[in-house]
């Protein structure tokens, strides 16, 4: 169900202040900063370039980066980590930056300061399996609410396979929802009329954990 042509009503969104606190703590490691793109964000950003894309989540920015050298000339960013944004707006001058509002959060509104239909790309790349339902429900809506018809939403969504995170001490307190390959299916088809799945999964050297996504390409 596409549901940009209906009248759906205001979601309740929880507060994701301690969120908000893990990512901040999360970022102010120096190990934290990564500096090299995802290869597989590189293939869909070639296969699909644009000109104006956000990079929702941004983290410390290797994505923000991708996106000038795929030709994007106007370069959006945005993050609940406060840290994080401080971070990029010291790498990455050409880039335009909208902080969340935690007033805004509080009230159960997820919001991204750009018009409606503007965005050729939105990039979601380790970021919506962060939230609890309510909260992806409304990141969902805004994503479609500011791209383009036509336009794309690329992402990953982590997999009920994966066994890293839980035994990740830098992330301690934040939430993790997991997805298996229908569940992932059934939650952009609900939003994009479009939606193509892909499976990545890496066992980092010298580590027993698997690190699972999905990875998604959906388009209204």
């Amino acid at each position: 169900m596409n549901t940009k042509a209906l009248n759906v009503p205001p979601i309740s969104v929880p507060d994701v202040l301690p969120n908000r606190s893990a990512w901040d703590r999360h970022y102010g490691r120096s190990r934290s900063v990564q500096d090299y793109p995802d290869e597989n964000l590189v293939r869909l950003l070639k296969k699909h370039p644009g000109q104006s894309g956000l990079d929702l989540g941004c983290g410390s920015g290797r994505h923000i980066s991708l996106l000038r050298d795929c030709g994007y000339s106007a370069i959006h960013a945005t993050d609940v980590s406060e840290t994080a944004l401080e971070l990029c707006r010291k790498r990455f001058r050409y880039a335009l930056f909208h902080p969340l509002d935690a007033r805004m959060l509080k009230k159960n509104h997820f919001e991204i300061p750009l018009p409606e239909e503007s965005l050729d790309t939105v990039i979601a790349w380790g970021v919506l399996h962060y939230n609890p339902d309510e909260m992806i429900a409304s990141m969902l809506k805004e994503v479609m609410r500011i791209l383009k018809q036509g336009g794309r939403f690329l992402g990953t969504l982590r997999s009920h396979r994966d066994t890293h995170f839980k035994n990740n001490p830098d992330m301690d307190g934040a939430n993790l929802k997991t997805y298996t390959r229908p569940e992932a299916m059934d939650l952009l088809k609900d939003y994009f009329a479009d939606v193509s799945l892909g499976y990545v999964e890496r066992i980092p050297v010298g580590s027993k954990y698997r690190v699972c996504h999905w990875i998604f390409d959906a388009s209204n």
